[in-house]
């Protein structure tokens, strides 16, 4: 599991991509990497950010149970 500080450079570098859908596949897939709720919180908002609504609440959700 990688530290906050890499986390956080990661996520920075997939919101780099600009295209929502890409920014998203970036987060999913360091998301399969980490299972960090940070990530899922960051996924549930640019899922918010197209109104995909159900898969925002879904990831939010996810946040909620993995962030301390």
């Amino acid at each position: 599991m990688a530290d906050w500080k890499t986390i956080n450079k990661k996520i920075k570098e997939c919101r780099q991509l600009l295209i929502p859908e890409k920014v998203i596949d970036c987060l999913l897939y360091l998301f399969q990497q980490t299972n960090d709720g940070w990530v899922a919180f960051n996924i549930g908002r640019e899922y918010e950010n197209i109104n995909k609504l159900e898969d925002a609440l879904k990831y939010y959700q996810r946040a909620e149970q993995l962030l301390p």
